[in-house]
């Protein structure tokens, strides 16, 4: 049993954000959460797990969140998005 599910939680909805395969990526993956690998230009190395989706940016990681959650606006206060 996970730490949400003793407290009622869950992480249906959660998501990990990072730009650390062995530690940012690998967590996600072991407590069932999505995850946003931000790549800054770097190629995927690992071969035993991956992210749910991959970003150049923190920026592109939220608008990948929010399309992914079916969002149908920018964040408030973001570039380029309504407030």
């Amino acid at each position: 049993m996970t730490v949400a599910e003793r407290s009622g939680g869950s992480l249906d909805r959660a998501w990990v954000v990072g730009g650390r395969a062995d530690t940012d990526i690998a967590g996600a993956v072991a407590i069932g959460a999505r995850s946003v690998w931000i790549r800054r230009g770097r190629l995927w190395e690992e071969n035993s797990f991956e992210p749910t989706v991959v970003a150049e940016s923190a920026f592109d990681a939220i608008l990948l969140i929010l399309a992914a959650d079916g969002a149908t606006s920018s964040p408030a206060g973001a570039i380029g998005g309504e407030s």
